[in-house]
């Protein structure tokens, strides 16, 4: 089976759906495929885990331009009613708390102010918010897309002549092939990424090793209200 369209997206993070719906405002046909499923949480109370979850300013800004007639903004909600925004009051993460017990405020020995007193200052209509991925892509989401997921990709040629660009999928679920005739191809797959190896393009830095770039860990939880 072969798809056509202008632009294709390899890959299915915050960086695809953003460029993807760019194109889309633009009128430019794109089509957007990625190896994993859909990584997406949208009626879960609080699924703030997976993947980065600070958006800055700028980016907000971006976000909220490019989903404006179909989502309302991404804002911190107030702290009187959380429910406001699916992002959670600044309060709840402007500070690092360094101690022996979450549970005890005698036991803790420092606190850092992220903003370090300059949020205020900040200039323009958005300012940062807290998102965990999942639910940062469920806001993206917004069922017009015609997003292919579950698909890896296994090569890709470019026409020398037409320099049409042929792309070749093995969908995971189904065991079936498709192909994707493109005038562009954009590599968003991350560091293991397909794309660039197949064009042999090495990571930047002579240490650096797309199996171990970095490893981080994030835990995230809920308590009670009352838990200060």
């Amino acid at each position: 089976m072969l798809k056509k369209t202008t632009a294709l997206i390899v890959g299915g993070g915050p960086t695809c759906q953003t460029l993807s719906r760019l194109l889309t405002n633009f009128k430019v046909p794109n089509l957007l495929v990625d190896s994993k499923s859909p990584r997406r949480e949208t009626n879960k109370p609080n699924p703030h885990r997976g993947g980065a979850h600070f958006i800055n300013t700028r980016s907000v800004e971006i976000l909220n331009s490019a989903w404006s007639n179909v989502r309302p903004p991404l804002i911190p909600s107030d702290a009187s009613s959380p429910s406001a925004s699916i992002c959670p009051p600044l309060s709840t993460w402007r500070n690092f708390v360094y101690g022996h017990s979450a549970l005890n405020k005698r036991s803790r020995f420092a606190t850092v102010d992220q903003f370090g007193g300059k949020f205020g200052d900040l200039r323009g209509e958005y300012g940062p918010v807290h998102l965990g991925l999942e639910r940062l892509l469920g806001w993206m989401d917004v069922g017009e897309e015609e997003n292919i997921y579950e698909s890896e990709m296994t090569s890709f040629t470019e026409n020398p002549e037409t320099h049409e660009i042929l792309s070749n999928f093995t969908n995971k679920s189904e065991d079936n092939n498709f192909s994707v005739s493109s005038q562009f191809l954009i590599g968003c797959d991350g560091p293991t990424s397909t794309t660039r190896s197949q064009l042999n393009i090495p990571m930047l830095g002579t240490d650096v090793k797309s199996s171990d770039a970095q490893h981080m860990i994030n835990i995230n939880f809920s308590t009670s209200p009352n838990v200060r």
